[in-house]
């Protein structure tokens, strides 16, 4: 970028880029920090503008890298807040490429892809592996809508870095614990699931450098642990949840067909009960029937009768 451009206001930056190549120097490493700072010991530059920055030590004494003095001192500090999470989002980005170039692939940051440009770019093994850094936020539908332009424009595999967790379960997500991390790294906080011991699978921290790893060399995987929820485990552990959840469908199967026997048994038993119970109240029907006939004929007979005679009641003398 051309000196006419305007001040960068970044701040609190713990790393920068080295001279050539695009890779992050974290300053705060003792090896980085040793060959780096002192007096006219220059080439690190700004992830933002690509000016020169040097290290220096703040009164509380951590390790940070800033501009020459006075660049930027009169902006707002709502520009500086600005700028400090636009330098967190592309620490990001460089980043994630050294470590995917650490785990053998060519990556870049901000390539061209078809029509798109992912974050980050790396392949390996004639596979493109697309990343997305999402530090603001953003929709299910939009999100969805990128991976899968990501997909048509030939990104073999793509994961989400992403600081909010609205969409981690729907799509190949890890949601970082922060985007200022230590020196030893990002970690996740969600989007990563593990083995319990009674063979299912939840939610568990891990070291994004060992994800990202692990992804390109075919060792993790994201898929859908129920109809519902999704994420990434390894292959072994997705194989033994898979043989977990065989076995119990299996068992559920032998309880439904127990369940299906006693529930024919049951219905045969009430059929026949009903059977029973249909043939009691014929015969009682038949009989009040008869017993009706019977009182007819009773009565039918009073009427038929001829009538008794008095006797006569002697007159006296």
């Amino acid at each position: 970028m051309g000196d006419d451009q305007d001040p960068c206001v970044a701040f609190k930056m713990n790393a920068a880029l080295d001279p050539y190549r695009d890779h992050l120097i974290d300053i705060r490493v003792d090896e980085n920090w040793e060959q780096w700072h002192g007096i006219g010991k220059l080439g690190l530059r700004c992830v933002l503008c690509r000016r020169v920055v040097t290290p220096f030590l703040s009164t509380q004494k951590n390790r940070f890298v800033r501009h020459q003095s006075g660049e930027g001192a009169s902006a707002s500090t709502a520009a500086k807040r600005s700028a400090h999470e636009s330098f967190l989002h592309q620490r990001c980005k460089y980043w994630v490429a050294d470590q995917l170039r650490e785990a053998g692939a060519i990556a870049e940051v901000e390539r061209q892809l078809g029509d798109r440009r992912p974050d980050v770019l790396a392949v390996r093994d004639g596979r493109r592996f697309a990343v997305e850094v999402q530090w603001s936020s953003l929709s299910l539908a939009a999100a969805q809508e990128r991976t899968a332009d990501l997909r048509r424009a030939g990104a073999d595999e793509v994961m989400w870095l992403t600081r909010g967790y609205t969409w981690v379960e729907k799509l190949p997500t890890l949601g970082l614990h922060g985007f200022n991390p230590g020196s030893d790294g990002y970690t996740t906080e969600f989007g990563f699931l593990a083995l319990t011991p009674s063979g299912g699978l939840r939610t568990a921290s891990r070291p994004v450098r060992q994800a990202l790893h692990q992804w390109l060399d075919g060792e993790i995987a994201w898929a859908y642990r129920d109809v519902e929820k999704a994420g990434w485990a390894t292959v072994q552990d997705w194989a033994k949840h898979t043989k977990q959840q065989a076995e119990e469908i299996e068992r559920l199967g032998g309880e439904l067909g127990k369940a299906t026997d006693k529930i024919e048994r049951l219905s045969t038993t009430v059929r026949k009960q009903s059977a029973r119970i249909d043939a009691v109240e014929s015969d009682l029907k038949g009989a009040k029937a008869d017993l009706s006939l019977e009182q007819d004929k009773v009565e039918e007979g009073k009427r038929q009768r001829p009538g008794m005679l008095k006797p006569s009641r002697k007159l006296g003398r």
